[in-house]
């Protein structure tokens, strides 16, 4: 009975083997005619019906993925013509060595899917403009100053108090991870946020004076740039006067103010350097309420690659406009040494001196952001923290 079984049992497995070798799949090596071994999938012995139902299937299959593919391509190839805004003059450091080759290197990495309208000098928004007429769509994209009173105005103004670091590029670093953290989420409704950039530090230029220590400071008429720049001013003793860029070569040259606090690079821009004598680097404050916006319905009608493109562009600004001015500071540097000025610096008992000065202006901002409902000592204690661990030793201790 079990040697039955057991013939049966192969017999029965005989058939099965038969039935799928004859039915369905089987591997089966062919040898081209270069002897190259190839292994094929064959469909064999199908019944008329079921080799109907596969071609039809198949059929539908390759349509579907044709149009698939053809809507992927439509929307890969559509093309934006984006405008760009800044009350910046197109000659100025960042704009020439940052911003704009920025720009034209997301051109030519879309292919020309994106096209730059450029506009300098305030010449599509005034300064005070810029960061409504982004939220407006009046603009696509800017290298925006921010004036407004808000809370962005005020976590970026962080990075204009008294050395906060030497590196320039940490400080904007710093205050990026810090409106990233949303800190001023609300000012950003319509718009999409790349990053805070600004310039490198200041430098003092005297008509006259050569003060070399703090004291010698005091009472200095200078002309304000405003902000926390202009509360470290008045913490080193002097007088702080309020001109505007294209007023400072005449009140310097009537005596009016005594000194200048500004880039190195501005100095020669705007010749005020042939006025001067004394050059001080100082360089303890930096102007950082300048960020990088572009319009939010702008930013979400661009496909993930575009996007991809944009942000890696133009985060390249972050650190290429300070790096761009610092670099037209070090031909300043040259062509005021040219002109007999003498550039000189502090030895590091009086900048001791000046840190302790200014030390009340950072509690002060801790105060301000207070004011406007904000957790003003755990945004400052996180800004020190983060600006530690990129190697600064701002004043402000916890």
């Amino acid at each position: 009975m079990a040697q039955a079984n057991i013939g049966k049992n192969k017999s029965s497995q005989h058939k099965t083997q038969r039935f799928f070798e004859s039915r369905y799949f089987f591997l089966k090596k062919h040898r081209p005619l270069k002897g190259a071994v190839k292994i094929y999938l064959e469909v064999t012995g199908m019944r008329q019906s079921t080799k109907f139902v596969v071609i039809v299937v198949s059929f539908f299959i390759v349509v579907l993925f044709g149009f698939g593919y053809q809507n992927a391509s439509a929307q890969t190839t559509q093309k934006f013509v984006l405008k760009y805004s800044t009350a910046d003059i197109e000659a100025s450091g960042g704009q020439k060595n940052a911003v704009i080759p920025a720009l034209k290197r997301i051109e030519q990495k879309s292919n020309g899917r994106i096209t730059w309208q450029m506009s300098f000098a305030g010449g599509l928004l005034k300064a005070a403009e810029e960061y409504e007429g982004l939220i407006n769509g009046v603009a696509d994209f800017g290298r925006t100053m921010l004036y407004t009173q808000s809370n962005l105005y005020q976590i970026a103004s962080l990075g204009m108090l008294p050395y906060a670091g030497k590196d320039p590029v940490n400080i904007y670093k710093t205050i990026t991870e810090l409106i990233n953290n949303g800190y001023a989420k609300n000012d950003l409704k319509g718009l999409h946020f790349f990053a805070s950039t600004g310039t490198p530090s200041y430098a003092f230029l005297f008509r006259s004076k050569k003060p070399m220590s703090l004291k010698d400071m005091a009472g200095i008429k200078v002309r304000n740039p405003g902000g926390y720049q202009g509360e470290s001013l008045k913490a080193l003793g002097m007088t702080p006067v309020g001109l505007t860029p294209t007023e400072i070569y005449d009140a310097f040259s009537k005596g009016t103010m005594d000194a200048v606090y500004w880039m190195r690079d501005s100095f020669v821009a705007y010749k005020i350097y042939e006025l001067g004598k004394n050059l001080l680097n100082f360089d303890a404050n930096v102007f950082s309420t300048v960020v990088l916006l572009m319009n939010e319905k702008t930013w979400n009608s661009l496909p993930k690659d575009l996007q991809d493109i944009c942000t890696e562009e133009i985060m390249t600004i972050q650190a290429g406009n300070p790096r761009a001015f610092a670099a037209g500071d070090v031909q300043a540097i040259e062509t005021m040494k040219k002109a007999g000025i003498t550039i000189y610096d502090w030895p590091q008992a009086e900048i001791d001196k000046a840190r302790a000065a200014v030390l009340p202006i950072w509690d002060k901002a801790i105060e301000d952001m207070d004011k406007r409902g904000m957790p003003g000592k755990q945004i400052m204690t996180e800004y020190v923290a983060a600006l530690n661990k990129l190697g600064e030793n701002p004043p402000w201790k916890k």
